[in-house]
């Protein structure tokens, strides 16, 4: 039995819903309600130390980080591959997925920040700002708590968030001439690097920041649409929360 703990609109956890759904596999949802922070009650903090979602279990076997989680199931369950077998080939997609990780998701997470998180939070908790900010500190990595802090302050200013986007924007030139030279997809099949990439390109389109690859990347916004129109990822990108 499979088993997912996430919250519906992560980006993390979306990345992984997708990949449960383009391998076809029947998992368990466990919603986890980052808002309350439900991810830092002490039986979640068994599980998963650093009280962030997603985490999967298999046989009751935790997994933590979502590209590693996408890559278990890849090693687990093959009867869908989504990697390629040659070794180089491999390599190649793993260093997408960690300019996925390392470039592009820090800078989608200080926009959301700005655009949403941040905001929700200050509206959730506008009751109690010092209980707001006292469960803000109760979260394990420094680097969160001070970016999480300043984004409920308002602290964050568009400057900064431009900055971040620099590196993304040099991961959208790669992507482009990638695509154009090898397409449709990034590894020129499906993978997990499309997979990786494709949960925080949705969600700065939801924060309404599509404009970072229209114009210039005609392949990139061509492979958007393309994603968009899988299946697996519909599955992913409509999970709704619980009532």
């Amino acid at each position: 039995m499979l088993e997912l703990y996430h919250y519906w609109s992560s980006v993390c956890s979306v990345k992984v819903r997708i990949c449960l759904a383009e391998k076809g596999l029947d998992w368990q949802s466990h919603h986890v309600d980052l808002f309350t922070f439900e991810q830092l009650s002490p039986a979640y903090l068994v599980l998963n130390p650093k009280g962030v979602v997603p985490t999967l279990l298999d046989d009751r076997r935790p997994v933590v980080e979502s590209s590693l989680i996408n890559e278990y199931l890849e090693d687990a369950y093959p009867a869908t591959p989504l990697a390629p077998e040659d070794p180089y080939a491999r390599a190649r997609m793993r260093a997408w997925i960690k300019d996925s990780d390392e470039i592009v998701f820090p800078a989608i997470a200080l926009t959301s920040n700005v655009d949403y998180v941040g905001k929700k939070l200050a509206q959730r908790h506008a009751g109690d700002m010092a209980a707001l900010e006292a469960n803000i500190r109760r979260k394990p990595s420094p680097q969160v708590v001070a970016r999480h802090l300043r984004a409920v302050r308002g602290q964050i200013g568009a400057a900064e968030v431009d900055a971040a986007l620099t590196g993304f924007r040099g991961v959208l030139a790669r992507m482009e001439q990638a695509l154009e030279t090898g397409g449709p997809w990034i590894m020129g099949a499906y993978s997990l690097a499309d997979i990786a990439m494709a949960p925080n390109f949705y969600r700065m389109e939801r924060l309404g920041r599509g404009a970072l690859w229209d114009g210039a990347h005609p392949a990139v916004i061509d492979w958007f649409d393309r994603l968009m129109a899988r299946a697996g990822v519909a599955e992913a990108v409509s999970f709704a929360p619980p009532d």
